[in-house]
C-alpha cells in the first residue's frame, strides 16, 4: 500500500510541474455521525498556500469513492470539483483561489453505508483507513446516533483507547487525536447499542421524585448541620468548648452556677464565656428569678 501511494504522490507532483502550483493539506479531520443504517462522513481538511502567488487547486486522496460527495469551505458555499483515479487511488480536484500565505478549510461531506452493522443486541462500528499525508494534526470523531449508548461487553468495546469520550447532551462522541504518517493504516472500532429506558406510570413519576425530593432536602439539613457544627467548634476555645459540651451532654436544665461548679470557673470567668456564647447564638440564657438557664441553640449545633 505505501508504494501504491508513493507512486499516487510521484505522478501528481508530475502533473503540477505541467500545471502549476496546488495548496497542500496540513490537516486532515474524519467525522462519523453514526446511524444503523447509513452514516454520514465529514472530511474537513486545511489547505495551505506556502507560496507567494495565489493557487487555484487542491488534491485530496482517498481511497475508495465518496457516495453523494458535496464539498464546502465551512461557510455554506459549494466547491467546484472533479475526480479520478491514479493507480487505483480516488483522486478529488478541488477548484479555488487561495491567496499567497494563507489557510482555507475544505468539508468533503458524503454518505457512508459500510462503516456500520448489526451483531445480536447492538452495533458494530469498524472504520479503516491508509494515510495519504504526514500529519501532526489528525483526528477521528465519532458521533453514536442519539438514543444510543456505547456497549459493556469484555474485551474492551472501543478501540484503540479514545483520547477523549463525552456528551453534549444528545449524542456521545468518541474522539482520537494522534499523528499520522505516509502510508501509515488506522482501525476504529466502537460497539454501541439502544438505550432503554423503563417504563414509569405516572404517579409512579410523581411519587419517586417525591421521594427524591424529601431524600435530598433531608440530606441537605443534615450535611448543613454538620457543616455548621464543624465551623462553630473551630472557632471556641477549650474553656468555651468545655462550656458547650458539659451543656450538650446534660440531660437536665442546667443552669449557669451549675456550670460554675461543674468547671470549677470563676464566675467573671463564666460570665465572660456566657456571653461570648451568647452574642454568637451558640446558647440562650434565659432569666429564671436570681438565675440564668443556659440552653443550646440546635440549629447551631
Amino acid at each position: 500500500m505505501k508504494r501504491l501511494i508513493i507512486l499516487t504522490i510521484l505522478s501528481l507532483m508530475l502533473f503540477k510541474l505541467s500545471f502549476g502550483l496546488d495548496a497542500e493539506v496540513t490537516s486532515f479531520h474524519i467525522t462519523l455521525d453514526l446511524t444503523t443504517g447509513v452514516s454520514s462522513e465529514t472530511i474537513s481538511v486545511t489547505a495551505n498556500n506556502p507560496y507567494n502567488e495565489s493557487t487555484n487547486t487542491l488534491y485530496v486522496l482517498l481511497e475508495d469513492s465518496p457516495y453523494r460527495l458535496e464539498i464546502n469551505d465551512g461557510t455554506n458555499r459549494i466547491m467546484n470539483f472533479s475526480s479520478f483515479v491514479t493507480n487505483g487511488v480516488f483522486t478529488i480536484k478541488v477548484y479555488d483561489v487561495i491567496p499567497s500565505n494563507s489557510s482555507k478549510v475544505y468539508n468533503l461531506v458524503f454518505l457512508n453505508d459500510k462503516v456500520v452493522r448489526p451483531i445480536e443486541d447492538y452495533y458494530l462500528m469498524t472504520y479503516s483507513f491508509n494515510s495519504f499525508y504526514d500529519d501532526d494534526d489528525f483526528s477521528m470523531i465519532v458521533k453514536l446516533p442519539s438514543g444510543f449508548g456505547i456497549t459493556q461487553r469484555d474485551g474492551g468495546s472501543v478501540s484503540p483507547q479514545p483520547s477523549h469520550l463525552y456528551s453534549d447532551g444528545q449524542q456521545i462522541i468518541i474522539e482520537w487525536n494522534e499523528r499520522i504518517e505516509y502510508g501509515e493504516s488506522g482501525s476504529y472500532m466502537v460497539f454501541f447499542e439502544k438505550l432503554t429506558t423503563p417504563s414509569v406510570s405516572f404517579e409512579g413519576f410523581v411519587i419517586v421524585g417525591f421521594i427524591c425530593f424529601v431524600a435530598g432536602f433531608v440530606l441537605s439539613q443534615i450535611m448543613s448541620r454538620r457543616k455548621r457544627k464543624e465551623i462553630v467548634a473551630m472557632t471556641l476555645t477549650g474553656d468555651e468548648k468545655k462550656v458547650v459540651d458539659l451543656v450538650l451532654k446534660s440531660k437536665t436544665i442546667l443552669y449557669q452556677n451549675d456550670i460554675e461548679k461543674g468547671l470549677d470557673f470563676s464566675k467573671p470567668k463564666l460570665s465572660k464565656i456566657i456571653h461570648f456564647l451568647e452574642t454568637k447564638s451558640i446558647i440562650f440564657v434565659t432569666p429564671v428569678g436570681r438565675k440564668n438557664k443556659i440552653e443550646l441553640n440546635k440549629k447551631m449545633i
